[in-house]
């Protein structure tokens, strides 16, 4: 789904609430409720009534990002002995901080996408997490390096999301009979060529489409239009989250910790169902180390990019339904990095940044009333932009092929006492690969990590207001970068996207949605079920609410199963 903020929310004047969207939200609430298939779980002939009366249910669970937590959040609540394995020393999985460069960032998701019947929202609430409505101002600066004009940047930019508005429609109401090699940027030539702008213009809006990478996370020539539909989000706006996940996370995390067991350092290579001695279905788990662990159900969450490397195997293998359902998901190659400086000598030097208690009560926004939101205070000066565009650049001889870069700036007085003089910059796709691989062999205290990045970026933020090159101020003092596709345990990856298959890929195409369906049911039948952001409603796809509703919805499913619940955790 999308990582930075978006005009694609269901309300608003960018997108109409999307049926085929809604339909499936209220599906997947009341799926949970129906009673087992017969059909699909008739070879587990031994439910846990015909076990020994004394028998405690275990569910094994692959992971402790946000749906592994959050499955065993809902599971432990019923006396279900729960055991989490995880291959990272650490709970949160693509969710994580860094405190290197002096304060605290997440390397993960930055983003809560929807305020409205969001459960993140409402833990953002309960921890006092500091969230930001950031609004969508932009700086734009063109190919040849130099800063559009306000006017003109803004006009072409909301032709631009008009278009990117236009497109979702056309892919709800036609993706049957979009060819699954149609993408976002051909939809964007027919309307352009239709279109009375000038040459000029028609490129500049074409260049600025291009933002759409750093929210799919890779370039938007390969963004299927058959599924743009796909990357709307739920109701409300989108909140950067000021503070981190930090405290979301431990929260989720609580029950787990407390009356789960959680194995750090744990990689699973093997998942087999199979009958115990006493002929009783179970699930054998085989780790890299070669201990083995039974379960009576396991659940899965590893992410999709994972999947697609039988990491880990299943045995028997997967139906092929399923395993073409894994090949036809397509995974994000987002990338982040931090720049910090002495001072955000890219603000006015009149701005003044106010603490979290001066900008709060008054600016907080509904439908989130108590939750820390930082808007703009008034009456101080115009401050930078939240947002940076460089399109196209011709100006850096190491981007190669002409990404755009895209930046906020975290020196934005929305973010109230959370700011600092740092710009957080975007990469994805080809990008992104390329700029993890200067990288790939340092670590972020050597100066070789810090020169290649700062020379990779000095062409973006030396374009920036009141940039001096004899002035300290506007040399960085620290860098980090995320590595998400060197990251084995996130997939080599980012999140779910919905991009265009592979020319040399000739394995079925159907609708994304259809796929979904097959990863988010499973195979009960084994007792397996496959659980994360790849197989959350379609409105959360990609997202931390998505992961989150994923792990409660599996794990009321395995409840009911083993009538083991009565009450209802979805709403």
């Amino acid at each position: 789904m999308m990582e930075r903020s978006s005009r694609l929310d269901q309300n608003g004047n960018q997108a109409k609430k999307p049926g085929r969207m809604q339909a499936d939200l209220t599906k997947f609430f009341e799926d949970v409720k129906s009673t087992p298939d017969a059909a699909r779980i008739r070879n587990r002939n031994t439910t846990s009534a015909e076990k020994n009366s004394k028998h405690r249910l275990h569910v094994g669970i692959i992971g402790a990002g946000i749906t592994g937590l959050r499955c065993a959040d809902i599971l432990t609540q019923h006396n279900v002995k729960v055991t989490i394995l995880e291959g990272r020393d650490r709970i949160g999985g693509r969710i994580s901080q860094s405190d290197y460069l002096g304060y605290p960032v997440d390397m993960g998701p930055n983003w809560i996408h929807g305020t409205r019947d969001n459960p993140i929202v409402d833990i953002a609430k309960e921890t006092h997490t500091t969230v930001s409505d950031t609004g969508e101002e932009g700086y734009f600066v063109d190919e040849m390096g130099v800063v559009m004009q306000e006017d003109k940047a803004n006009s072409l930019s909301d032709y631009t999301w008009q278009i990117i508005t236009e497109a979702i429609d056309y892919s709800k109401e036609n993706s049957e009979r979009i060819a699954p090699t149609e993408s976002l940027k051909d939809f964007f030539d027919k309307k352009l060529a239709e279109s009375d702008l000038n040459p000029d213009d028609r490129k500049t809006v074409l260049q600025m489409a291009r933002t759409l990478g750093s929210f799919t996370g890779d370039t938007w020539e390969k963004q299927s239009l058959r599924n743009f539909w796909l990357e709307e989000c739920l109701d409300g706006g989108n909140l950067y989250v000021a503070s981190t996940h930090r405290s979301i996370v431990e929260r989720i995390a609580e029950a787990a910790l407390l009356h789960g067991q959680i194995q750090f350092s744990t990689k699973v290579i093997s998942v087999e169902a199979r009958d115990d001695v006493n002929g009783i279905p179970n699930v054998l788990i085989i780790t890299e180390s070669g201990k083995s662990l039974d379960f009576d159900e396991v659940v899965v969450t590893v992410p999709i990019g994972c999947l697609q490397r039988d990491i880990p195997r299943f045995s028997p293998p997967l139906p092929p339904r399923l395993t073409q359902a894994i090949k036809n998901t397509s995974y994000s190659r987002l990338e982040k990095v931090y720049i910090t400086f002495p001072k955000a000598f890219w603000e006015p030097a009149t701005t003044n940044i106010p603490s979290l208690d001066s900008a709060l009560p008054n600016n907080h926004i509904s439908p989130t009333a108590s939750i820390p939101i930082i808007n703009k205070p008034a009456n101080l000066p115009e401050p930078f932009p939240i947002f940076g565009h460089f399109l196209a650049p011709c100006y850096s001889s190491q981007n190669y092929e002409r990404h755009n870069i895209e930046l906020v700036s975290l020196s934005s007085p929305s973010l109230g006492s959370y700011s600092h003089p740092s710009l957080l910059f975007y990469t994805y796709g080809s990008l992104g690969t390329q700029i993890i691989s200067l990288i790939s062999s340092l670590t972020p205290s050597s100066p070789e990590y810090f020169a290649a990045l700062n020379e990779f970026f000095l062409p973006y933020y030396s374009r920036l207001p009141n940039y001096d090159r004899t002035s300290s101020d506007c040399h960085p003092k620290g860098i980090l970068a995320s590595d998400w596709q060197s990251d084995e345990m996130a997939g080599w990856g980012s999140y779910t996207n919905f991009s265009l298959k592979d020319e040399d890929d000739t394995g079925e195409t159907g609708l994304l949605e259809e796929d979904v369906l097959e990863l988010r049911h499973g195979l009960p039948e084994r007792g397996i079920w496959l659980a994360g952001e790849h197989t959350a409603p379609l409105v959360a796809l990609g997202t931390v609410t998505g992961a989150y509703w994923s792990g409660q919805w599996t794990a009321e499913k395995i409840l009911r199963y083993h009538d083991l619940i009565q009450e209802d955790y979805l709403k």
